[in-house]
C-alpha cells in the first residue's frame, strides 16, 4: 500500500469530498515522497459479532473518480463512496458482490461488513445510506488466543461460507469462515509466498475448476520489478494437494485480487496495480482461462480486460486492491473495484463498475 496516514485523521465523513486541504503538499511532494505502510490489527468498536451500522453510500461523478479521463475510463459506468461515522470504517481490501447486490466486504483491519450495496445510481438521489452488519474476522490457530487479521481477499465456496486470505501472518494463509463469519475449524492452510517472517501474504484467492473439481487458487503479490508471483491451487476436497506455479503477468505491476466469473467455472479475473514515480498509477485487469493437468497448472489463455490510468499521483491516487464480477437483473456483467483508503484523509473508500464482457462478447 502507498499511501500517507494520519493517526488524527478526521472521521469519515470528513473525507467525503476530494483530498483535503491537509493532503494538498501531498500531492505537491508526491515525486519526493515515499511511505510504506503496514497493517493495524484494530476492531471497530462495536457491540458484538454482527452489529448494525449505517453506511451513506454516495454517487461519485465520473471526473471525481480518480481515473484519468485519457486514461481508459471509457468503461467506467459509475463509482461510489462508502462513508460511516465509526471512525475506524475503512480499509475495504476485499469484495465480493452477490445475488440482488448484496455484498460481502473485508477490510485490513480484521472487520468484515454485509449488506445490500446500490452499485448503479441510487434512484433518483445522489446520496442514500443502507443498513449494513459488520463483525471481527479472526484468525483461530489451535492452543493460540484469537486475534485479529489484515484480510486481503476473499472467495466463495461452493457449498456456502467464505475462504479469505490475509498478510503477515506467521501460521496460516487461507481460512474458511461460515455465512456469519465464524471460523471453521480444520479448514486453514499455511501456504507461504516467501521465507520471510512475517509473510507478505496471499494477496488474491478465487475458487476454479481445474482436472474437473473445484480448486481453491492463490496468488501472492510479488515482489516489484518482477513479471510473475508465486501461486497454488488445490483442491477444495483435499487441500493437502496442494500444486505450487508462477503466475506471469505484466511486468513491474503487482497482483491486487483474483476473482473467479460467474458461469465460466474454469475462469479468473486477475487484478494489477503499478504505483510509482515514474510513468504513474495504473491498473490493469486480465481475463484468464485456467488448466491443470498432472502436476502441473497454468493460463491456456489471457486477455486484457481493462487498463486505466489514476488521475492523481502515486502518493494520493485511489488504492484499488479488491475486484468482483457482477450481473444485474438484466443479465448485464460487470466488473467492480474496490479501492482500499488505507484510512487515509487523502484517499477513500470507492467501488468502481465498469462494463465488461466475457470472452470479449458482448452480452
Amino acid at each position: 500500500r502507498w499511501s500517507p496516514r494520519n493517526s488524527a485523521a478526521p472521521s469519515n465523513r470528513a473525507r467525503a469530498g476530494e483530498c483535503p486541504e491537509q493532503c494538498q503538499h501531498l500531492v505537491t511532494n508526491a515525486m519526493m515522497l515515499r511511505f510504506s505502510l503496514g497493517a493495524a490489527a484494530v476492531a471497530l468498536r462495536l457491540s458484538g459479532p454482527g452489529a448494525p451500522v449505517d453506511v451513506t453510500v454516495r454517487q461519485v461523478p465520473a471526473v471525481q473518480s480518480g481515473f484519468s479521463p485519457s486514461g481508459g475510463s471509457r468503461d467506467l459506468v459509475s463509482t461510489i463512496q462508502l462513508m460511516a461515522d465509526e471512525k475506524d470504517f475503512g480499509g475495504l481490501s476485499g469484495l465480493r458482490v452477490l445475488d440482488n447486490e448484496q455484498f460481502v466486504a473485508i477490510t485490513d483491519r480484521g472487520m468484515w461488513l454485509q449488506g445490500q450495496l446500490p452499485l448503479l445510481a441510487p434512484g433518483n438521489k445522489t446520496e442514500v445510506t443502507i443498513s449494513t452488519r459488520t463483525g471481527e474476522i479472526k484468525e483461530v490457530v489451535e492452543g493460540t488466543e484469537a486475534k485479529l487479521v489484515d484480510a486481503e481477499s476473499i472467495a466463495l465456496d461452493p457449498d456456502g461460507g467464505y475462504w479469505i486470505s490475509f498478510e503477515e501472518l506467521e501460521k496460516v494463509s487461507i481460512a474458511k469462515y461460515t455465512n456469519t463469519m465464524q471460523p471453521v475449524i480444520g479448514k486453514q492452510v499455511n501456504w507461504r509466498c516467501f521465507k520471510a517472517r512475517p509473510d507478505p501474504g496471499i494477496e488474491g484467492i478465487a475458487v476454479i475448476t481445474l482436472d474437473g473439481a473445484p480448486h481453491l487458487v492463490a496468488v501472492c503479490e510479488g515482489e516489484r520489478g518482477m513479471s510473475s508471483s508465486m501461486s497454488f491451487a488445490a483442491p477444495l476436497a483435499d487441500l493437502s494437494k496442494v500444486r505450487t506455479f508462477r503466475m506471469k503477468h505484466t511486468h513491474d505491476y503487482q497482483v491486487a485480487g483474483l476473482a473467479s466469473v460467474p458461469g465460466h467455472p474454469n475462469m479468473a479475473l486477475l487484478l494489477l496495480r503499478r504505483y510509482d514515480f515514474g510513468p504513474g498509477p495504473e491498473v490493469i485487469v486480465q481475463e484468464l482461462t485456467m488448466a491443470g493437468a498432472g502436476d502441473s497448472v497454468h493460463v491456456a489463455e489471457r486477455r486484457e480486460v481493462l487498463r486505466v490510468s489514476m488521475s492523481m499521483p502515486s502518493m494520493v491516487a485511489e488504492n484499488y486492491e479488491g475486484i468482483s464480477v457482477y450481473t444485474d437483473i438484466t443479465g448485464r456483467t460487470f466488473l467492480a473495484l474496490v479501492s482500499d483508503n488505507n484510512f487515509s484523509p487523502c484517499q477513500r473508500s470507492l467501488v468502481s463498475l465498469f462494463r465488461y464482457h466475457i470472452g470479449g462478447k458482448p452480452e
